[in-house]
């Protein structure tokens, strides 16, 4: 009796002395905390191969998925070619328009020249270039060629004006000696007339001579004129071709821009580097409409939370700061210990089950020294399972014991 005795009252002892942890269990699962982008397509349309699957790792710019692009990719063959065009007919008219001998390809296409589409291109222009300059330096050359037997005749015509100009001063000084003698009577009077009438033929042979010389100046300033009016013509007729043009690629650019928008979103690629998650379209030939989510691509670098459900009848227990030991239910106890972790935030309200049922949401952020002694190979991903328990703080097995006794005694000392 005294070893029972003894017993009972050393358990008595333990049982109102020992302290045991306190804790609320708590199911949830791994999930992303920010940063998950839902990656949508814009256009919708067939889908003609899919490059990933859930789950898997991928590169920022990676393709992902590829949708059917006979429509647009023909939309930007037709515009960009239209655009090409354009391009070149503008760099023709700006070479036109300064009177440079030579075409300066726009960068865009000088780099693409190589392409036999682009290359038919700048040929069929280039020979409209040189054509329309060959035609101008022909018709340049001519009047180059007349402006230079202008210049020939005006110098002989000079010559000849010099030439009358010293018969008629040598003249002017025979009649004027022989006017002195004719006056003392020692020369014939038909000799002055003789000289008088050939220094008027002279005279007028000046006049017909200085005539001809300035119709060959005015013939030489029409040719002069008209140089230049083939130029300024050439330059005028460039201007206005480049202004449709400028109008034109102005009117284009936005339409190719859209049409090129829509190329590339047949195309969807990884934002940044991450992994796979909530692939919507499994089989190719499937058709996705508008604005339909794809997939999401959680970033590598992104938080992770544990969101656990905590029951009703133990949300009283539960306040953020609180500690917390998460076990990975994907992962063997043995491979994997218990990591800690401190809850963040609890729900204000409950939320309900699609069964009907109730919960209170806690999120748990796992401290970040523990997550860097994972064992190798051990990886963390949205939707894995994890059981949370919660320390709510330190009690006796006694007062365990003791606390339903207190409950029923407190509720049967309440008036009715």
């Amino acid at each position: 009796m005294v070893v029972i005795a003894v017993c009972v009252v050393g358990l008595g002892l333990w049982a109102s002395l020992a302290p045991i942890r306190g804790a609320v269990v708590a199911n949830g699962v791994i999930r992303v905390e920010a940063n998950r982008k839902t990656l949508k397509t814009r256009d919708g349309g067939v889908v003609r191969a899919i490059a990933v699957r859930d789950g898997d790792i991928v590169k920022a710019g990676q393709l992902l998925m590829r949708f059917d692009d006979t429509v647009p990719q023909a939309q930007v063959d037709v515009l960009g070619n239209q655009h090409d065009n354009l391009e070149i007919q503008r760099a023709r008219f700006l070479a036109e328009v300064s009177n440079k001998r030579s075409l300066q390809l726009p960068p865009d296409l000088a780099v693409r020249r190589g392409d036999p589409r682009v290359a038919a291109v700048i040929q069929n222009e280039t020979l409209v270039f040189t054509s329309r300059l060959a035609a101008v330096d022909g018709q340049s050359a001519i009047l180059n060629q007349r402006l230079e037997q202008l210049l020939s005749t005006k110098s002989g015509l000079q010559l000849q004006l010099e030439s009358i100009d010293s018969q008629i001063a040598l003249i002017a000084e025979e009649l004027k000696g022989y006017q002195t003698l004719y006056e003392k009577g020692f020369a014939p009077k038909t000799l002055i007339l003789r000289l008088q009438r050939q220094l008027a033929e002279i005279g007028g042979r000046r006049g017909a001579l200085i005539a001809e010389m300035n119709r060959n100046q005015q013939q030489s300033g029409e040719t002069r004129l008209q140089l230049a009016q083939i130029y300024e013509q050439r330059a005028s007729e460039a201007a206005t071709g480049l202004r449709d043009a400028e109008g034109r690629l102005a009117d284009l650019a936005p339409r190719l821009n859209a049409a090129k928008e829509a190329l590339a979103a047949t195309r969807v690629l990884s934002p940044s580097n991450g992994y796979v998650l909530n692939l919507s379209q499994h089989t190719i030939g499937g058709v996705a409409v508008s604005g339909e989510p794809l997939m999401d691509v959680v970033p590598s670098n992104a938080p992770l939370v544990v969101s656990a459900e905590v029951k009703p009848s133990d949300i009283d227990e539960v306040r953020p700061g609180m500690t917390a030991e998460v076990s990975l239910s994907a992962y063997s106890a043995y491979k994997v210990g218990k990591v800690r972790a401190e809850v963040l935030t609890v729900s204000a309200d409950a939320l309900v089950t699609e069964k009907g049922g109730s919960y209170y949401r806690a999120d748990l952020r796992i401290l970040p020294e523990d997550l860097k002694t994972l064992p190798k190979g051990v990886k963390l991903y949205p939707g894995m399972p994890a059981t949370a328990m919660i320390q709510t703080g330190k009690r006796t097995i006694m007062s365990y014991l003791l606390q339903p006794i207190g409950m029923v005694l407190d509720n049967s000392m309440r008036e009715q």
